[in-house]
């Protein structure tokens, strides 16, 4: 770390109990919403005809515990941010987890998941906010038949966002492109995606313990595997969100 109107970091760590997670990329896809998945949750899967009994993944449970050990190896990430001032902010970061593509522990396939992240923030002219964020990579499973994994899927997203305060009011707009591309030719095991969205925001700022916000929402997306349960294969869907945040205790 250096000093001055330029400041570069890096860090690195070692991590485990994140073998299952790549698969809700490719089996429960992608989604806009504020929920962090905390380390003992159950994620639900939808009815997928290759996790069924008679299914080409039937020992999967209809579930992700996507916080799980399976085959006590070390996963890794490493990041190096380059701030300049409190104008500017770069950071980059790689992670990949190691898991065992061919493992199986607890009725949970291990997933091994591998990407890279690109993160900004800005003040532009005119006190505008900038934060944008580009992410690419890969998660595999199960053992390589005719040059591909079984379940073989590259992801890739970015999103931008324009935010710029007036006194007590915050006005943001966002817009969000995702997708999968899938690399296999599992039968019944269709896992691509591709989608956008755009979001609008206001924020009043009533006073130091209340906030009243209204979001509007857009996204469409087109995921072929939605035809699986009798759903139309491309959507479009939106949101009105009206929210009051009160805060308590000392400010």
């Amino acid at each position: 770390m250096l000093g001055g109107a330029h400041t570069f970091s890096f860090h690195a760590a070692g991590f485990r109990h994140n073998d299952p997670a790549g698969g809700l990329i490719a089996w429960k896809g992608w989604s806009l919403h504020d929920r962090q998945t905390r380390f003992d949750d159950v994620l639900p899967l939808p009815p997928l005809p290759q996790i069924q009994p008679d299914g080409f993944f039937w020992r999967q449970d209809p579930f992700f515990i996507p916080f799980q050990e399976n085959d006590g190896d070390f996963g890794w990430y490493a990041s190096g941010e380059w701030r300049y001032r409190n104008r500017f902010l770069l950071r980059a970061t790689r992670y990949d987890n190691r898991a065992d593509p061919r493992d199986i522990h607890r009725r949970q396939y291990g997933w091994y998941t591998e990407f890279d992240h690109i993160g900004m923030q800005a003040t532009l002219p005119g006190d505008i906010g900038l934060i944008s964020q580009w992410m690419k990579g890969e998660t595999v499973m199960g053992p390589v038949i005719r040059g591909a994994h079984v379940v073989d899927n590259a992801f890739y997203s970015n999103f931008v966002l324009l935010t710029r305060a007036f006194d007590r009011h915050r006005l943001s707009a966002r817009y969000d492109h995702f997708e999968v591309t899938e690399k296999d030719r599992v039968p019944l095991d269709e896992n691509a995606e591709r989608g956008h969205a755009w979001t609008f925001a206001w924020i009043y700022r009533a006073s130091d313990l209340a906030n009243l916000a209204v979001e509007w929402l857009q996204i469409q997306t087109t995921r072929p595997a939605w035809a699986y349960n009798d759903l139309a294969t491309s959507r479009t869907e939106r949101q009105f969100q009206l929210s009051l945040q009160l805060r308590f205790g000392n400010r």
